[in-house]
């Protein structure tokens, strides 16, 4: 990276530390390790920094911020893409602690970073299989 990259890098960060709960805001360290592992072992990318977002206000402030630093973004959802694409932006939103499911007669809402498995799971329990 180049000098400018890592000044920008280095903005968002403080950017985001300064609105958000630092302990969401990932660039080294155990924490981040684990957040830039997805399913497929062999990607093995690493984004400048990582945005554990946990509300719409935290999604809002990392955007804002990959905007006015200058970095391109990437959202990871429930980490699933075979080729890891969700780690490619320096900056990451990542939604995965936005995982909640709630199932009301037929209608989910269900949280960016929720998986399939989830879903199903939260819906399961309320499926007819006779009801066509």
């Amino acid at each position: 990276m180049t000098h400018e990259q890592n000044a920008h890098i280095a903005q968002a960060v403080q950017m985001l530390t300064a609105q958000l709960d630092a302990a969401k805001v990932l660039s080294s360290g155990p924490a981040y390790d684990e957040a830039r592992q997805v399913w497929n072992a062999a990607v093995t990318r690493h984004p400048a920094v990582i945005v554990l977002c946990g509300s719409t206000g935290d999604v809002q402030s990392a955007v804002r911020a990959a905007g006015t630093c200058g970095l391109a973004l990437s959202v990871r959802g429930g980490g699933h893409d075979w080729a890891g694409r969700a780690l490619q932006g320096e900056l990451v939103v990542d939604l995965t602690p936005m995982r909640h499911v709630r199932v009301e007669g037929r209608v989910a809402t269900v949280g960016g970073g929720a998986t399939s498995m989830a879903v199903a799971e939260a819906a399961h329990p309320r499926v007819n299989l006779g009801e066509r």
